[in-house]
């Protein structure tokens, strides 16, 4: 997820106010995703706490794992998306619950996001959805009805007009949702037809990424693609003939996490802060992004618990998931630049 909207007045946090800080208190650094997080949400907690905010910016989560792994952050709390997490697990501590009374504010089936070997490695603070992106004036023009479920991206009219996210967990697990599964299913079943769903599904895609999928729906190299919420939030109103869609079936919800790198007296606060509903709507208002205390509000209930995160697997599954996404492409494939 390429999220590279800069925060808007960061640069001037509170340049008045820090005069007023306690020169007792001790900075609190922070490895923000760029605009995951609006400049008001950050002067406030400042104000409240007599403490003063040193942020340091990555456009997206590989930039962000790649500060935490080579040292170049000096963060004691970092942003991070919830499947980036198992990558950072040897650089994180684990969050003590108990000091998270907010936690509570998390919708229930939410919580287990960030949990790692039964702790807690990230706290989520937003969340999107995984969509299906579609030109609707191409579809139109070849006669194919619009898209409205997983099952749609077999269409024999879109051979090779399809991107797919280059993640495993997003495409085996769009399969399994297609057939009444899980994304996290484990163990895979009906290994067979799964093989055979992929397969065919390969047919269709022309490109997997992860980044271009956008520009080549935009190009025209593509017609339809599987992307995120956030990369489209502002896309679609530029370009009214794309078209996003929630899968009827269901779809993976992706979420952004509080991860501790290092111990600092105000990081409970701090998460507890971005979890009160008014600071978490805040996230929802002026970012491409939703508040983790806002559901309901974006998508209806009924249609919400057909929804999941996609949670960390065992070793065997992980196994099994990455044994059919080899197979899968350890093939020659376009490749979009």
């Amino acid at each position: 997820m390429n999220r590279r909207h800069f925060l808007a007045g960061l640069t001037t946090i509170g340049l008045s106010s820090c005069a007023r800080l306690s020169s007792h208190t001790k900075p609190l650094h922070l490895t923000l995703l760029s605009g995951a997080i609006p400049s008001r949400f950050l002067q406030e907690f400042q104000r409240r706490e007599g403490v003063r905010l040193l942020p340091q910016l990555g456009n997206n989560y590989t930039e962000i794992t790649n500060m935490i792994r080579e040292g170049k952050t000096e963060a004691a709390l970092c942003s991070v998306g919830d499947s980036w997490l198992p990558l950072l697990y040897n650089s994180l501590q684990p969050i003590d619950p108990q000091v998270i009374p907010n936690l509570q504010l998390i919708p229930p089936p939410w919580r287990a996001v960030g949990v790692i070997d039964n702790k807690h490695y990230g706290i989520p603070y937003r969340w999107g959805t995984t969509v299906i992106i579609y030109n609707s004036r191409q579809l139109q023009k070849w006669h194919i009805p619009p898209i409205q479920s997983w099952q749609d991206l077999w269409h024999p009219g879109l051979q090779r007009r399809i991107s797919l996210p280059d993640n495993d967990r997003e495409v085996i697990g769009l399969c399994l949702k297609r057939r009444g599964f899980s994304y996290n299913q484990m163990p895979l079943v009906d290994i067979e037809q799964l093989q055979a769903d992929l397969h065919s599904l390969d047919g269709q895609t022309l490109t997997y990424t992860s980044n271009y999928y956008v520009q080549a729906l935009v190009q025209e190299d593509t017609w339809v693609a599987v992307g995120w919420s956030n990369d489209v939030h502002t896309i679609v109103k530029r370009y009214p003939y794309l078209r996003v869609v929630h899968p009827q079936e269901g779809t993976a919800l992706w979420f952004d996490c509080w991860a501790v790198l290092q111990p600092h007296p105000l990081i409970a606060k701090w998460i507890n802060y971005s979890l009160q509903p008014h600071q978490s709507h805040l996230l929802t208002v002026f970012t491409d992004g939703i508040g983790i205390t806002d559901t309901d509000r974006f998508l209806p209930p009924a249609y919400l618990a057909k929804c999941e995160p996609i949670l960390p697997l065992s070793p065997s599954a992980t196994t099994a998931y990455q044994k059919l996404w080899r197979q899968l492409r350890d093939k020659p494939r376009h490749h979009l630049m």
